[in-house]
């Protein structure tokens, strides 16, 4: 079994529905709808029925379902309006490039401040340094300092690349 094609499931949608009897009994069932909530009429519904009995029958159907659901979580990992990965080939992602902040050291300071880069251990000083580079990611548990663009870039690709393997993403990337 290969690719699992959504498109029918996204349009049905089970909606409650109350059944009165003759005898006034009531019974609270579900039937089948679209998005605009018309309901399917019952040979709809049993053609879609007997194919969802065969898939969830496949021998394979958990890991098939893993899988799919595995993608659609990358698909819609978004960092505030944008989505966090870039889908480069059906269920293949790319690791997003490094979004890291420049900053600029203040030379009005009383004293000098230093850090050693989170990559390369190298000192960075407002004595002898301009600049410096911040990078903060909550989902990757990223929050470091750089004293290059080189530096921050290879931060961000090894923090990316560890949330992938600690999330068991790692067949679902193209790594560059």
């Amino acid at each position: 079994m290969g690719n699992i094609d959504l498109s029918l499931i996204d349009r049905l949608r089970p909606v409650e529905v109350v059944l009165t009897e003759d005898n006034g009994e009531t019974k609270q069932l579900f039937a089948l709808a679209d998005g605009h909530m018309y309901l399917y009429k019952r040979d709809e519904v049993i053609e879609v029925l007997e194919k969802t009995l065969a898939f969830y029958r496949h021998p394979e159907v958990d890991q098939l379902v893993e899988e799919q659901n595995n993608i659609n979580r990358l698909r819609h990992m978004y960092d505030i309006t944008e989505p966090i990965f870039q889908e480069i080939e059906e269920g293949i992602f790319q690791i997003p490039k490094s979004k890291h902040t420049e900053k600029t050291f203040r030379k009005n300071l009383k004293r000098d401040w230093s850090f050693s880069c989170s990559w390369c251990n190298k000192k960075v000083s407002s004595k002898t340094d301009s600049r410096y580079y911040v990078l903060y990611n909550q989902r990757f548990h990223l929050d470091a300092r750089a004293c290059s663009v080189a530096c921050a870039d290879l931060l961000w690709k090894e923090a990316a690349k560890e949330w992938i393997h600690t999330n068991g993403y790692q067949k679902y990337f193209k790594y560059e």
